[in-house]
């Protein structure tokens, strides 16, 4: 017999950290970066906010020419910082920096030989920086660049290229000032780490770039952080970034790119007329195997679930409802639906059973007496149905309320003993959770398009329409058919599924 291979995690193609290798610290799960800012007294720095800004010549010029040119550039100009250096140990401190900043404190011949290096015959590809008063050492490019009609085209295309912090052309924008701070002697490396010395002065020729790319970032990322502890932890970055960014949009205030995501390229084809003849279906089985008038908390709990559980199909299947925000809200309960009724099918205690059906009407009863205290009715609830749930099986005086979940486990727990944490606790329960909650995540994923102008740095900008997400006809289903096997395992002879075809749907 061959053996069956082990399906690869989805983790496994991605760079991201497994839940297993995060920390438990309090109530927070922290990854190892996380833990590293929380341990370490260092300022962590953000790429796109605060370095990039910084570059922008470096990312302008491989915008313009391309890598191979913008690679020979920077060479030029670590040639320069290296020569400097070694005639003047003194100034290492200063010509490691090649950020806007950095530069704006090199003199007057030094910036001189970075701009024959960097700029060449070519400053008109800088004609943009022109518009940003806040450009350090603005009067030497101003002198530098020829004035010239404003056009934030290039600008933009440098930006979008380099935004992304592990991009190729943002990796070899951070080279250059790794490369800066090697060649200046500010940035040491132990003997026996030749080799990583000799992947950053032969970048990218060198060495498996899996690994020398990441090394360039690490330390780059590193570098303002280390500068912080130099300086007693008082060390913080020039205004030079925030006011870019905040011009940038002035500037281009309009220049708006919607991006709302890519909706469902498969949706699930199912016809309310089949769903409704399933739940047809359940409701003579129930009928069938109804064997008294007297309280069945097992029978009725059984078939309520099931029934509630193909309702909300038919309620996903009203036009637009399976895209949109209520759908997603309606995936959580199915979840929550699936993991309750298979807790009480397995362990199939008429305890429990009957725990259920009581925790249900003391929630009837607490949101009746709170009503009573109420000077204002809300229109959804009538207080009179309320009333008569309360009632239902024994008089309100003897109806206990149990503040909590109706089980002494929580759902959770629930799902771990079923064998559903994986298939449907974690799947749909906690993202499910984020809409019905409302939490900031959920809002960002329904509400807000991305811009995708680089220079608002793909910020958020509220959607012109409600927006279409991924259709949850497909998760709804397996979720229903979870129950109406529940129902079968109960009650048996009951074979009725939800059967749903998919389709593919071309995207734009």
């Amino acid at each position: 017999m061959s053996k069956k291979k082990k399906k690869k995690s989805r983790r496994t193609e991605l760079s991201v950290t497994p839940l297993a290798k995060h920390k438990k610290v309090g109530k927070d799960l922290l990854p190892p970066f996380a833990q590293l800012r929380r341990e370490l007294p260092m300022r962590s720095t953000d790429w796109a906010g605060e370095r990039l800004p910084e570059m922008l010549w470096a990312a302008m010029i491989g915008a313009a020419f391309g890598r191979d040119i913008a690679l020979d550039r920077f060479r030029r100009v670590a040639k320069v910082i290296d020569r400097r250096c070694h005639a003047d140990e003194s100034r290492k401190l200063i010509l490691r920096e090649v950020t806007f900043s950095g530069l704006a404190s090199w003199a007057d011949d030094e910036f001189a030989e970075f701009a024959e290096a960097a700029v060449g015959d070519t400053p008109e590809i800088f004609s943009a920086l022109l518009q940003f008063d806040e450009l350090p050492g603005k009067e030497r490019w101003t002198t530098l660049i020829p004035k010239t009609s404003p056009s934030f085209d290039l600008l933009k295309v440098a930006v979008g290229q380099t935004l992304w912090h592990q991009s190729q052309e943002a990796t070899d924008c951070r080279w250059m000032r790794v490369l800066a701070a090697l060649l200046s002697g500010s940035l040491l490396y132990p003997r026996e780490a030749e080799e990583l010395v000799t992947e950053i002065l032969e970048y990218p020729n060198y060495g498996d770039q899996r690994g020398v790319r990441p090394h360039i970032r690490a330390t780059e990322g590193s570098f303002d952080g280390l500068r912080a502890l130099e300086q007693g932890g008082k060390w913080s970055s020039s205004s030079w970034s925030p006011e870019f960014w905040k011009q940038a949009f002035e500037l281009t205030r309009a220049d708006h790119v919607r991006f709302g995501g890519t909706a469902s390229s498969t949706v699930a084809v199912l016809t309310v007329g089949a769903v409704q003849g399933i739940r047809d279906d359940l409701r003579i089985h129930a009928e069938r195997t109804t064997l008294s008038t007297s309280v069945s908390a097992r029978h009725e709990a059984t078939f309520g679930l099931a029934a509630y559980a193909l309702d909300l199909l038919l309620e996903l299947l009203s036009v637009g409802n399976a895209s949109k925000i209520i759908g997603r809200i309606a995936i959580r309960c199915l979840a929550e639906l699936t993991i309750n009724f298979t807790s009480l099918a397995e362990t199939d205690d008429p305890v429990r059973w009957q725990r259920f059906r009581d925790y249900g009407y003391g929630q009837a009863k607490l949101a009746y007496l709170k009503l009573l205290e109420s000077e204002t009715l809300p229109t959804f609830i009538s207080v009179d149905a309320l009333e008569g749930l309360a009632n239902e099986d024994v008089w309100h005086e003897f109806r206990e309320m149990h503040i909590g979940n109706w089980d002494e486990s929580d759902l959770r727990k629930m799902s771990e003993a079923t064998g559903l944490k994986a298939d449907v606790y974690d799947k749909f329960y906690d993202w499910g959770s984020a809409f019905t909650h409302g939490n900031w995540a959920a809002l960002r994923d329904a509400e807000y398009d991305l811009c995708l102008n680089p220079l608002h740095r793909l910020h958020r900008v509220l959607s012109m329409v409600p927006k279409a997400m991924p259709d949850v006809i497909g998760d709804a289903v397996d979720l229903v058919n979870r129950s109406l096997v529940l129902v079968d395992k109960m009650y048996p002879g009951f074979a009725s599924r939800v059967k749903a075809n998919t389709v593919n749907i071309a995207q734009p």
